[in-house]
């Protein structure tokens, strides 16, 4: 993909992560010119695989869930995905317990799983759910509704696998926006026991070579058809007749519709000056920083471990520990290890050397690594604003915001989780497609 030398599009989309790119890539195949903008230097948003020597890196997500949308595109990709199945682990009393294989948030199927994990009468409560009555909150926090219907014991369980999930307080997320299937579940039937046969939760899923495949493929797709605008920030939209003004450092594009496929904050920073009603409802979406430490070792020199992946909350920070090589062999070279630690939140922020320090220092703590354990070579890699927050009111705001947007004729925003990349670049191309065709229509 290129920039482009043409200067008016009947689709311009804003990003080039997983959403932009799906998007372009669906709206081409319906046959509409489309230009894409990224202001990075290379598409893939948080996707993106680093190769080292005998080493591939992922900079950010590590797996995405599958779902009919992702299921679709890796068809016509022809790429393959690579479920992931993980030893997770997380510490209880300073101790650390081994999860149940396939045990998820999402899956009340699952949650029997837990039941070597619970006490006798933690047990009865779990197994009694369906006695439990329906909330009375229009919208309830993610932790409450797990305690309300599982009770204490078993919410001390899943409490890390959602704070793995999304990074935030589950005190603060929106439990009919975090997961709405459970949500929906609970109002139609009046218990997870007995809609879960509806709500069996996807597998995680990666590549063989990366998450970056991902990315390959779509520009592949797109090359030749779709430009594509590397380091071009938008600056701001303006309307012109039967077409949107696309600012950029390089000039502007010209575009009949256009999908803003970024960020919340980013988002609000292009309509603030066109729609101040949006931008304040987008910049009402938490967006958290994260970052991940990966740390090189000779194997010989890190112990055994049961555990593929950590999860812990230390001094109000959580954290996410997990070994490259116990997962993926073919990531890295033999006699080696390299361990990812991921830290989210305000700590995400501090520099590099302290990042490195820290996760060090996490290392040796939770593995007990002796003072000989040397590290042979660290990096970090930072997503700023990366995991967007679905807080208490979100859907309010997300009702708000379509009702705002509507104000600007041909503009779609198409932001949001990484888990819903897919299916929201499905959804903003079919409604820029669908507005071409009623302007069409009517002109």
């Amino acid at each position: 993909m290129s920039f482009p030398e043409s200067t008016k599009f009947q689709l311009i989309v804003v990003g080039a992560g997983l959403t932009g790119l799906a998007c372009a890539y669906e709206a081409q195949k319906e046959g509409l010119s489309v230009a894409v903008l990224e202001a990075r230097p290379r598409p893939g948003g948080a996707l993106h695989t680093l190769g080292q020597p005998e080493l591939l890196l992922e900079c950010g997500p590590e797996s995405l869930p599958s779902s009919p949308a992702l299921e679709r595109l890796l068809r016509e990709l022809s790429v393959e995905a690579i479920a992931v199945q993980e030893r997770k682990a997380f510490k209880r009393n300073g101790q650390w317990v081994a999860y149940p294989q396939g045990l998820r948030p999402s899956d009340p199927g699952s949650y029997a799983s837990m039941g070597p994990l619970l006490g006798l009468s933690a047990r009865l409560r779990l197994q009694g759910e369906g006695l439990v009555g329906r909330g009375t909150l229009e919208d309830e926090p993610v932790s409450e509704f797990f305690t309300r219907r599982l009770g204490n014991a078993a919410w001390e369980v899943l409490a890390p696998l959602v704070r793995e999930e999304w990074g935030a307080d589950p005190a603060q997320l929106s439990l009919r926006s975090a997961y709405p299937a459970l949500w929906q579940a609970e109002n139609q039937h009046g218990s997870l026991s007995r809609a879960r046969s509806e709500l069996s939760a996807a597998p995680r899923v990666t590549f063989a070579q990366g998450m970056g495949t991902l990315i390959d493929a779509l520009g592949k797709a797109l090359e030749g058809k779709v430009p594509f605008g590397p380091g071009q920030q938008v600056a701001a939209l303006q309307r012109k007749g039967a077409y949107w003004r696309v600012y950029t450092p390089r000039g502007l594009l010209e575009g009949e519709s256009v999908v803003l496929a970024c960020s919340a904050p980013a988002a609000a920073r292009i309509l603030r000056h066109i729609n101040p009603q949006a931008t304040a409802l987008l910049n009402q979406i938490p967006h958290l920083p994260y970052s991940s430490v990966h740390l090189a070792f000779a194997q010989e020199q890190l112990p055994d471990d049961l555990h593929d992946v950590r999860l812990w909350e230390e001094a109000g920070r959580f954290y996410r520990l997990s070994r490259t090589r116990a997962r993926f062999p073919e990531r890295v070279e033999a006699g080696f290890e390299v361990l990812r630690l991921d830290v989210v939140g305000e700590a995400a922020r501090l520099s590099d050397t302290a990042l490195a320090r820290l996760a060090l220092g996490q290392v040796r703590e939770q593995l007990k690594l002796g003072e000989n354990a040397r590290v042979l070579r660290s990096w970090v890699f930072r997503q700023v604003g990366a995991l967007p927050q679905p807080t208490l009111g979100h859907h309010r705001r997300q009702g708000l915001l379509e009702s705002a947007l509507t104000r600007l004729p041909g503009v779609f925003f198409a932001g949001g989780p990484l888990e819903q990349a897919v299916a929201n670049a499905e959804q903003a191309a079919r409604k820029a497609s669908g507005f071409l065709a009623l302007q069409k229509a009517e002109g």
